[in-house]
């Protein structure tokens, strides 16, 4: 069981290194305005779960409230129809919110800095200033080059996205034309906007047209990412190689996540190999 979770967390967070950092690759790199951010002593860090309640466990010193949990077990349960509420909860621990809170963890230096461009931001899109440009001169990946453009996504009623958790719950509960975020995922703190919206005839699937800001955890990656020719012609093996080297660092910071249980009656859904002693 903890082998073939971790291989599911793994998977999960490669998936969403990849997402991050494809995008369309035939324009050049823009020109980015610069923007007066807020000092970070002056700044609300943004949270790695934005829900209200009183946390029933601690991951890596991360507080987890009950609602983040149950969010994301109820997510899961859209492809694992016959699960139990208890599996549920257990997978969505170990599967998300253990990969969410040690990623967050981890990088806890860059928090405050991030969160200071994030707030930023959010202060220009709350202005009325355009997502597609406040996406250039933010955006930490490729997709930032095209006004943040992620593509179109899809999911059926009885089946997930294929989009990292945090980011599919925000974009399946915007309407359209609205802006989701701040919100920590695995790889960094993000926001979305939900375009054009389309139902099948019968109602049974939907497509949603999502621009995201992505603000990478990995100073380093980001900053590659954002002065890379996406015209060289080693550009896939030079992504491959900067995903691999994140991933492993990731892969070690989920592996050594201990969970706290600040509630007993959460501590059956805790993996024993994962609870703090």
């Amino acid at each position: 069981m903890k082998r073939e979770s971790h291989q599911r967390t793994i998977l999960s967070i490669l998936g969403a290194l990849l997402l991050a950092a494809c995008g369309p690759q035939d324009a050049p790199p823009v020109k980015r305005v610069a923007t007066e951010a807020p000092s970070p002593k002056q700044v609300v860090a943004v949270p790695c779960f934005d829900v209200a309640g009183e946390p029933v466990l601690r991951i890596a010193g991360v507080p987890v409230p009950a609602a983040a949990i149950e969010q994301f077990a109820t997510l899961l349960a859209r492809k694992h129809a016959g699960m139990s509420p208890e599996a549920l909860r257990m997978r969505a621990i170990e599967d998300v919110v253990v990969p969410l809170a040690a990623m967050y963890a981890h990088h806890r230096e860059r928090i405050q800095e991030m969160s200071a461009r994030a707030r930023s931001a959010a202060d220009r899109l709350a202005r009325g200033d355009a997502f597609e440009a406040v996406a250039a001169d933010v955006g930490d990946d490729l997709s930032a080059r095209q006004g943040g453009s992620y593509g179109t996504v899809s999911r059926s009623k009885d089946s997930t996205a294929s989009l990292p958790e945090p980011m599919e719950l925000a974009v399946f509960a915007a309407t359209r034309g609205a802006v989701v975020g701040p919100f920590a995922s695995k790889v960094g703190f993000q926001f979305v906007k939900v375009g054009k919206i389309v139902q099948s005839a019968d109602g049974a699937v939907e497509q949603r047209d999502v621009h995201q800001i992505l603000i990478h955890y990995d100073a380093k990656f980001a900053a590659e990412l954002r002065k890379v020719d996406v015209k060289r012609p080693d550009l896939k093996e030079l992504l491959d190689g900067w995903q691999a080297a994140f991933t492993n660092e990731s892969r070690a910071a989920i592996e050594a996540a201990k969970v706290e249980v600040l509630d007993p009656s959460w501590a059956p859904s805790v993996y024993p190999f994962r609870r703090k002693p």
